[in-house]
C-alpha cells in the first residue's frame, strides 16, 4: 500500500504542477512578454547612456487621432480609422480589456483648427507618426529575441496527462477493455560551457474494465547528461546565439537613437517648409497688390495719353500672372500642411494651424548668431563681416566629435567583431566531436520501490570524425571573407563620416555667404522698385523695368526666407553627423554648445600639457 502511495503521490504533484503552470491568461503571458522585453531595453540603455528609459511601445492615453476625428466630425471609413483600441472584438479575442478603450470625456478644445508649434509637432510625431511606432517596436521585438535566447539557458519544463480506453474481441468470446492514465514530466537545463542535463519522471496506471477488474500501476524515472568536449564545447560556442542577441539589442537601440535625430530634424525641415510655402504666399500677394496698382495707374497713364497700350497691357498682364502666382501659392500651401499632417499621424483632414512666429524665432536667431541685419526694409548696405557662426569650428574638431560619438560607426566596429566571432564559430565546426555522456533509468512497480539501488546505469564517449568537412570548409573561408568586408564597410563608413563633416562645414559657410548675398539683394531689389516706379512717374522708365524689378523683389525675398531656414536646417543636420543632437523620449532635441564644449576641450589639453610636463 505505501508503495501505491508513493505512485499516487508522485501522479497529484506532476499534475498540480502542470495545472498551475497551464493556467496562466494569455493576458498574462503578454505581460511577462512586456517586463521582459522592457527590463532588457531599460537595462540596456541605462548601461549604454547611463539615463532612467521611459521606453514603451503602447499608444498615448491622450489618442489625439481619435480625439480630432470625433471633435472634427472628420470621415471614417471603419473602426481602424480611430485606432486599434475602436476595434470591435471577435467572438474568440483572448483578452476582453485589451487592448483597452480610453474614455475621452472633452473633446472641445479640438473642435477648432488645432494650433502647432514646432515643439508641439516634434512631440505629436514623435506620439503618432507610424514610421517612429514601427521603429519603436522593432526595438522591442529585437529584445523579445534576446528574452528567448537567455530563456534557452534556463530550466525548461514538460509535462503531459493523457486518458485513453482500449477494447480488443476474439472469436473465442474472450473480449477485454483497458482504462489507462498516464503523467509524465521532465525538466531539462542547457549549461553555457555545453553540457546538457536532462531527466523526467512518469506514473502509469491500466485497470481493466472486464473479468475481475484488475488494474496495475509503475513509475518510471530517468536522467542523462552529454558533455562535449572539442567540437561544440565551451562557453564562447556555446553561448554564441545569446551574446548576439545581446549585441542585436544594442544595435536596435543605437539604430532607433540615430532615427531619432534624423526623424526629428525631418520634422523640423518640413514644419519650416510650410511656413516658407506661407510666407512666399505673403510675398505673393505683396507683389499682386504691388502690380494691381501700377495697371490701374497704368490705365490711367494710357487713357490721358501718357502711356502707350502695349505697356499697359504689359502692366495688365504682370498683373493677373502674379494673382495667379498667390492663388498658386495658396493651394500649394494646403497640399504641404496635408503632407505635413501625414507625418504628425494626423488624418490629413483635420484641421490644424503652424505657429508663424516660428520662422520669426529662426530669423531672430540667424540674426544674433550671425550678427546680421535681415530686415528687409532697411536703407543700409550689408557689411559682409566674414565672421563665423556657431556651429562652424575647426574641422579636426568636428571629425574627431563624430568619430567619438557616431551611433552608426560604433555599429559598424562591432559588426567586425561580430564578424571574428563568426570566425572562431566556423572554425570549431571543422572540429572532431567528441562526447562524454551518461543515463540512468529507474523503475516502480507493485513489486519494487524507487529506490537509486534498483535502475539501470550507462555511459559513453562518442567520436564523430571530421572526415567530411566540405561544406564546413567552405563556410570557414567564407566567414574571413565577411570579415574583410566588414572592415571594408567600417573603413567606407568612417571615410564617409569625414566628407559628410568636412563638407557640411562648407556647406554651412556657404549659406551663412548666401544669407548675407541674400539680405543684400532684397534691398537692392526694394531699391530697384522705388527707382523704376519714379521713373515711370517721370516717363524715363518701361513697365517692362518695373515688372522685372517687382519680380526681382518677389525672388529676393522668397530666396531670403529660404536661405535662413537652410542655415538652420544645417546646423542641425551637422549636430546630428557628429552624433551631438540629442533627442528624448518626447521627441524634443538638446542642441550642442560647442562653445561649451571648446572650453571643456581646452581645459583637456591644458591638463594633459601639465601632467607631461611634470613627467618631463
Amino acid at each position: 500500500m505505501r508503495k501505491k502511495n508513493v505512485g499516487k503521490a508522485i501522479s497529484l504533484s506532476l499534475i498540480a504542477a502542470m495545472a498551475v503552470s497551464g493556467c496562466k491568461s494569455p493576458e498574462t503571458y503578454r505581460k511577462d512578454a512586456d517586463k521582459a522585453a522592457y527590463d532588457l531595453i531599460h537595462q540596456t540603455e541605462k548601461e549604454l547612456f547611463d539615463r532612467e528609459s521611459v521606453f514603451s511601445i503602447e499608444s498615448p492615453e491622450d489618442q489625439l487621432r481619435r480625439r480630432v476625428f470625433e471633435a472634427q466630425g472628420l470621415q471614417t471609413s471603419g473602426e481602424f480609422s480611430l485606432g486599434i483600441e475602436n476595434l470591435s472584438k471577435p467572438e474568440l479575442w483572448p483578452e476582453k480589456d485589451y487592448p483597452a478603450k480610453v474614455d475621452i470625456s472633452d473633446n472641445s478644445k479640438y473642435a477648432q483648427p488645432i494650433k502647432i508649434s514646432l515643439l508641439d509637432a516634434l512631440q505629436m510625431a514623435a506620439a503618432h507618426n507610424f514610421s517612429y511606432q514601427q521603429n519603436k517596436e522593432s526595438v522591442f521585438s529585437t529584445a523579445l529575441q534576446l528574452d528567448l535566447q537567455e530563456h534557452y539557458f534556463e530550466n525548461i519544463y514538460s509535462g503531459n496527462v493523457s486518458n485513453s480506453v482500449s477494447a480488443s474481441t476474439s472469436y473465442t468470446g474472450s473480449d477485454s477493455a483497458v482504462l489507462s492514465d498516464s503523467v509524465d514530466g521532465g525538466v531539462s537545463r542547457r549549461f553555457k560551457n555545453g553540457t546538457r542535463i536532462s531527466a523526467s519522471i512518469g506514473y502509469a496506471i491500466a485497470k481493466m474494465l472486464t473479468f475481475g477488474h484488475d488494474s496495475s500501476h509503475s513509475t518510471a524515472a530517468d536522467a542523462s547528461v552529454t558533455v562535449p568536449l572539442l567540437r561544440g564545447s565551451g562557453e564562447f560556442i556555446t553561448t554564441e546565439g545569446l551574446t548576439q542577441a545581446q549585441r542585436n539589442l544594442v544595435y536596435a537601440i543605437y539604430n532607433f537613437e540615430r532615427y531619432k535625430k534624423s526623424f526629428a530634424i525631418s520634422i523640423a525641415n518640413s514644419y519650416y517648409n510650410v511656413l516658407r510655402i506661407h510666407n512666399q504666399i505673403l510675398n505673393a500677394e505683396a507683389n499682386y497688390k504691388s502690380l494691381k496698382t501700377s495697371a490701374d495707374r497704368s490705365r490711367d497713364l494710357a487713357d490721358a495719353g501718357r502711356m502707350t497700350n502695349i505697356q499697359r497691357d504689359q502692366a495688365i498682364q504682370g498683373e493677373l500672372s502674379a494673382r495667379n502666382s498667390w492663388l498658386s501659392s495658396q493651394e500649394t500651401y494646403k497640399t504641404a500642411v496635408d503632407t505635413f499632417k501625414i507625418l504628425l499621424g494626423l488624418p490629413t483632414d483635420a484641421q490644424i494651424e503652424l505657429d508663424t512666429s516660428e520662422l520669426d524665432k529662426v530669423v531672430a536667431y540667424t540674426e544674433k548668431a550671425l550678427n546680421l541685419d535681415l530686415t528687409p526694409a532697411r536703407e543700409d548696405k550689408v557689411i559682409f563681416n566674414d565672421i563665423p557662426g556657431p556651429f562652424e569650428i575647426d574641422e579636426n574638431r568636428a571629425v574627431k566629435y563624430a568619430l567619438e560619438n557616431r551611433l552608426d560607426l560604433k555599429n559598424s566596429k562591432a559588426e567586425i567583431y561580430d564578424s571574428q566571432r563568426s570566425v572562431i564559430i566556423l572554425a570549431d565546426q571543422l572540429r572532431a566531436e567528441l562526447s562524454l555522456g551518461g543515463s540512468a533509468q529507474y523503475g516502480l512497480s507493485p513489486d519494487n520501490d524507487l529506490d537509486i539501488r534498483d535502475g539501470n546505469y550507462s555511459a559513453f564517449l562518442t567520436l564523430d570524425l571530421p572526415l567530411d568537412r566540405v561544406q564546413e570548409r567552405n563556410n570557414y573561408r567564407n566567414s574571413l571573407l565577411s570579415l574583410r568586408r566588414a572592415v571594408r564597410s567600417c573603413q567606407s563608413l568612417e571615410d564617409d563620416i569625414k566628407l559628410n563633416i568636412r563638407s557640411e562645414l562648407r556647406d554651412l559657410k556657404d549659406k551663412r555667404n548666401s544669407l548675407q548675398i541674400q539680405a543684400e539683394s532684397v534691398r537692392l531689389a526694394g531699391d530697384r522698385v522705388r527707382s523704376a516706379s519714379m521713373f515711370m512717374d517721370a516717363g524715363r522708365a518701361q513697365m517692362r523695368d518695373l515688372l522685372e524689378a517687382e519680380n526681382s523683389l518677389l525672388n529676393a525675398k522668397n530666396n531670403i526666407t529660404s536661405s535662413v531656414i537652410a542655415y538652420r536646417m544645417a546646423e542641425l543636420q551637422l549636430q546630428r553627423d557628429m552624433g551631438l543632437l540629442g533627442i528624448d523620449e518626447k521627441g524634443l532635441w538638446h542642441e550642442f554648445n560647442p562653445q561649451a564644449a571648446a572650453e571643456a576641450d581646452n581645459q583637456i589639453s591644458k591638463s594633459e600639457t601639465g601632467n607631461n610636463n611634470q613627467q618631463i
